[in-house]
């Protein structure tokens, strides 16, 4: 399952870059799609959200995501020993059926 959210992210982040290399033209902060509508992003790093345009709140969303998903506490890498078993028991009873 994660594999196929990873495949997605990377999936939208080529999408985004393409739109960003094709000259995509950001208005600043407070303007963008819809008109009128203002965009804000807090992270850990400010105490209050900041104002930011569409294009500079997608690309801190997708470096959040890129940032999760590179963090070895929630997705690991390494296989744990616990779950080996699990898998030699999975392949036996796939091989028994």
């Amino acid at each position: 399952m994660i594999l196929v959210a990873v495949d997605f992210f990377n999936e939208i982040r080529l999408i985004w870059d393409i739109i960003c290399e094709v000259g995509y033209v950001d208005e600043g902060p407070g303007k963008g799609f819809p008109p009128g509508f203002e965009y804000r992003w807090a992270d850990n790093k400010s105490r209050s959200p900041i104002s930011c345009s569409g294009p500079q709140y997608i690309q801190y969303v997708l470096d959040w995501i890129d940032a999760e998903i590179n963090n070895e506490a929630i997705f690991p890498t390494s296989p744990c020993k616990k779950c080996i078993p699990n898998v030699f028991f999975l392949y036996f009873l796939s091989y028994l059926l």
